[in-house]
């Protein structure tokens, strides 16, 4: 199997901010984000955060030019400095002085190689800013600083940075930073090579160890603006996952988004279960999400929230196509019996029967949706009971099905169409109470509401789903694309989201780990909802979703805590700390809708059961996997 990551072409960090900004589309979790105030950006892997960040920087708001942009570039009047973060960066941080610096030692070096990364971002970012001449052509949040006064910028910050550049430039100063972050590893392990090194040795080696990096930006700052006569000017940090940043760093971040000087603003990017939310912030006043920051949330724990970015998402993507100018996405990928039925309205947008018919084409479809329910209704009754007797009990005639909304049970009958699908594709027919075994029954995964409801609102998935489907569209192409062709590559991506997780990593962050393998506990949750609505008694309401409840381990809810940062769960409880979930205990969670077609289920989330009784009653565990070798064996392409 490749190594390349699940879905690893969609990532922005590898991204140039015009690529970016040509196919961006802006949400409402954007505009939250983009305010005038300090931020947390909260979201799984995969979520967004990288191009919402990167969005708010000059270079990639100079290139966007979509219709909703100069509005945009209107009301966003900072300055945005993106800081990229990875793993390396955080893992070299961690390193630093071989791990024999104390505390102390290692926070004040660990800050100075942070503030370093920061600096060199602000530096970039006031090097693409100036305009030397006046009377240029003025980009967008373009600065005009005369060749004398930049001379007096550079000294000054230098100065302020404890630089010593080579030649008295912006790109000096760039340049001194770049050789700064090379010769800190090496300084910090010679520190750390003393015996009982202390702060004045570190102080000795690294000068510049203890700058205050947030002050010392700030400052440099106001010295840029006073140059160029914007004395009220505003920036923004852009601290991009700041989750693998140490602790020491993420306590200073969280504790700075105090209110105060409106000079330099936060915006800062972390997993809903980082290290961060461990942190206690010493102090009298913390940080108060109503006056201070705001926390923008990258998921949808309501399929509805999601709508309206991701028919913006398909129109930007897909309808570029000068074939497909003007097509509907129900247009491009049709309209499945069973889409997503969390919300009525959607089971009845799905099915229409209760729209008049436009011509007899539609009228033929509608009759074949209804035909198929009927028959569907009907083959359950005859070999399960407790269907049979349900239906008694309610008043419907599975062989005068009326679902109209209308009709005495039209409701009901929409309701539970999606669970009967699927009891009755997987309940045997020789024997009650009994699973056949067989062909996996794929027909709720696909049509454009399937789709968008398994995307979460995740642009990543979105995307990932979408050039799957219709990459191969030609202007003689058949619409909507025939559904054994989307059910085909739907599932290929949902089993390499299953793959990625059977392998990822028990330990997240160094603080966060659990012996139980993430992949392992979804499954186990998965086979037990599939068990209750293809085994058990018929219910119209079955379990879809879970509490954490009070008998789960630490070592179960850490495993839950990693398998939400990969987006494998969905919390539909807001974060109860500063930045994430200090505990999931008490919080409902359901298993993301994209691994949906591995386990066989619906797509709803439905009431919930306390995760500890699926846990006991989840040991007859049912391989669910159905035969994929053909689907895994080959080129996965950008999967892995």
């Amino acid at each position: 199997m490749s190594a390349v990551p699940f879905l690893a072409p969609f990532n922005a960090k590898a991204m140039s901010y015009e690529e970016i900004a040509k196919t961006f589309v802006a949400s409402r979790k954007f505009s939250e984000l983009a305010g005038q105030w300090n931020s947390l950006l909260i979201g799984p892997r995969g979520s967004g955060k990288t191009t919402l960040l990167k969005m708010l920087s000059p270079n990639a708001l100079r290139a966007w030019s979509a219709p909703e942009a100069a509005e945009y570039k209107a009301n966003i009047n900072y300055t945005g400095i993106y800081v990229p973060a990875d793993i390396a960066w955080g893992g070299m941080i961690s390193s630093l002085g071989d791990g024999n610096l104390d505390n102390a030692c290692f926070e004040l070096v660990a800050e100075a190689a942070f503030a370093t990364n920061v600096f060199l971002a602000t530096i970039n970012t006031m090097q693409g800013r100036i305009t030397k001449q006046p009377g240029q052509a003025q980009p967008y949040r373009s600065a005009t600083i005369l060749a004398d006064k930049i001379e007096e910028l550079v000294v000054s910050i230098s100065q302020l940075w404890k630089l010593e550049p080579r030649s008295v430039s912006l790109r000096g100063i760039s340049l001194a930073l770049s050789e700064r972050l090379l010769q800190l590893k090496q300084k910090a392990r010679l520190v750390g090579s003393l015996p009982n090194p202390r702060i004045k040795d570190l102080t000795e080696h690294i000068p510049y160890v203890g700058l205050p990096v947030l002050d010392a930006t700030a400052r440099a700052l106001s010295i840029f603006d006073e140059l160029a006569g914007e004395e009220d000017g505003i920036w923004a940090l852009l601290l991009d996952e700041f989750e693998v940043a140490p602790a020491c760093l993420q306590k200073l971040a969280l504790a700075s988004i105090r209110a105060g000087s409106q000079k330099l603003l936060l915006k800062v990017a972390l997993a809903p279960c980082g290290p961060h939310t461990f942190i206690t912030l010493d102090t009298d006043t913390p940080p108060d999400n109503r006056n201070d920051f705001r926390i923008t949330e990258l998921w949808y724990s309501e399929k509805k929230q999601a709508d309206d970015f991701c028919n913006r998402v398909f129109a930007a993507r897909v309808a570029t196509k000068d074939f497909l100018q003007g097509r509907r996405p129900e247009d491009v990928l049709g309209e499945s019996i069973f889409g997503i039925v969390d919300e009525e309205e959607d089971a009845q947008k799905e099915l229409k029967f209760d729209e008049p018919a436009e011509d007899a084409a539609d009228q033929t479809a509608a009759s074949k949706k209804a035909k198929i329910w009927r028959s569907m209704f009907e083959e359950l009754a005859e070999k399960d009971v407790s269907f049979k007797e349900y239906l008694e009990r309610k008043g419907i005639d599975p062989t005068a099905l009326d679902p109209r909304p209308s009709a005495r049970n039209g409701n009901t009958i929409r309701k539970i169409a999606p669970v009967v699908a699927f009891r009755n594709a997987y309940r045997s027919k020789s024997a009650e109470g009994q699973k056949r075994g067989g062909k996996a029954y794929n027909s709720a995964y696909y049509g454009w509401l399937a789709i968008s409801a398994m995307s979460e609102g995740n642009p990543r998935w979105l995307m990932g789903i979408m050039t799957r489907v219709t990459s191969n569209l030609t202007p003689s192409s058949q619409l909507p694309v025939p559904a054994s062709y989307q059910q085909e590559q739907v599932l290929s991506m949902a089993h390499g989201f299953a793959e990625m997780l059977k392998t990822a990593a028990t330990k997240q962050f160094e603080v966060l780990q659990t012996t139980q393998p993430i992949y392992a506990l979804i499954k186990k949750v998965g086979d037990y909802f599939h068990r209750q609505i293809v085994l058990e008694p018929f219910g119209e309401d079955p379990h879809m979703s879970f509490n954490v409840d009070k008998d789960i381990s630490p070592d179960i809810e850490n495993c839950l805590r990693i398998a939400l940062n990969h987006g494998a769960l969905v919390c539909y409880d807001p974060p109860d700390s500063v930045g994430g979930y200090t505990s999931l205990r008490g919080k409902r969670l359901r298993i993301a809708y994209l691994l949906a077609p591995v386990f066989q289920l619906p797509l709803r989330s439905s009431k919930a059961i306390g995760l500890s009784r699926i846990i006991k009653g989840g040991e007859r565990s049912v391989d669910l996997m159905p035969t994929t070798s053909s689907l895994l064996a080959r080129d996965q392409g950008e999967l892995f």
